[in-house]
C-alpha cells in the first residue's frame, strides 16, 4: 500500500481556513503511526476573534486545526476536513469527541458546534471510522482502506476489539510486509515486530515476537 511510510507523524498543529483548503497538495502523504492513539494533546494557536478553531487528531496522528464560524454546524466542521484529506469515500468516518461525562459522542452533522462541545475551547475532535462494511470489497479507494487498516489496528491496540489467537500472528505480519515490504534476515528482526506492534501490551510478549 503506497500510503504507508516510516515517516513521523506531525505533531505540530496547523490552521487551515477556506484558503489554505483551495491550496493544498494534490499528493497528500499519510503515515503509519503505531502511537497514533496517545496523541492528542492540541497545540497551542492563535485566538480568533469571529471564529472557533477545532483540533482534529487524525488516524495517523496528525494534528489539524481548522477554522470555523462561531455559529457553524457539525457538517462545516467535517466539510473541511473532507477536503484537507480529499476522502472520496466520506460517509464510513466522522469526527467524536468525549464529552463532559466522559463518554464518546459522534459530531452530529445538523447541530452547533458549540451545542455539542460544552467545554472549550479548545474543541478537540478525533477522526474515525463511524460505519463499518460487512464486505471489503465494498471498499474502493485505496485511501479508504488504509484508514480503515489504521483504526482496526487502533482498536485492536487499545483493546477495543479482541484479536482471536492465531489471527494475531498473521495481522501482525500482513501489518509488517505492508510497512516494511517482504522479509530478509538481512533487513529485519524481532526490533521490527516490536516497532509495528499490533496488540495490546500485555499480548505483546518476547514469546510472540520470536
Amino acid at each position: 500500500m503506497r500510503f504507508f511510510s516510516r515517516r513521523q507523524a506531525k505533531t505540530q498543529a496547523k490552521i487551515l481556513n477556506d484558503d489554505d483548503n483551495n491550496n493544498y497538495p494534490s499528493n497528500v502523504k499519510f503515515a503509519f503511526n503505531t502511537k497514533a492513539h496517545l496523541i492528542e494533546k492540541p497545540q497551542p494557536y492563535p485566538p480568533i476573534k469571529n471564529g472557533l478553531v477545532c483540533t482534529v487528531v487524525f488516524l495517523d496522528g496528525e494534528n489539524v486545526n481548522f477554522e470555523v464560524d462561531r455559529k457553524a454546524l457539525g457538517k462545516d466542521l467535517y466539510d473541511k476536513v473532507i477536503i484537507h484529506t480529499k476522502l472520496i469515500e466520506s460517509d464510513y468516518f466522522g469526527l467524536q469527541f468525549t464529552d463532559t461525562h466522559n463518554v464518546e459522542q459522534w459530531l452530529d452533522a445538523t447541530k452547533s458546534i458549540k451545542k455539542q462541545r460544552k467545554t472549550g475551547p479548545p474543541y478537540t475532535f478525533r477522526f474515525r471510522v463511524k460505519f463499518y462494511t460487512s464486505d471489503p470489497r465494498n471498499l474502493h479507494e485505496e485511501l479508504t482502506r488504509y484508514l480503515f487498516v489504521l483504526q482496526l489496528k487502533d482498536d485492536i491496540r487499545t483493546g477495543k476489539l479482541d484479536c482471536p489467537s492465531g489471527s494475531d500472528v498473521e495481522l501482525t505480519a500482513l501489518s509488517m510486509q505492508a510497512e516494511l515490504g517482504d522479509y530478509t534476515s538481512d533487513e529485519h528482526s524481532t526490533k521490527n515486530v516490536f516497532e509495528c506492534r499490533f496488540l495490546p501490551d500485555y499480548k505483546h510478549t518476547e514469546q510472540f515476537e520470536q
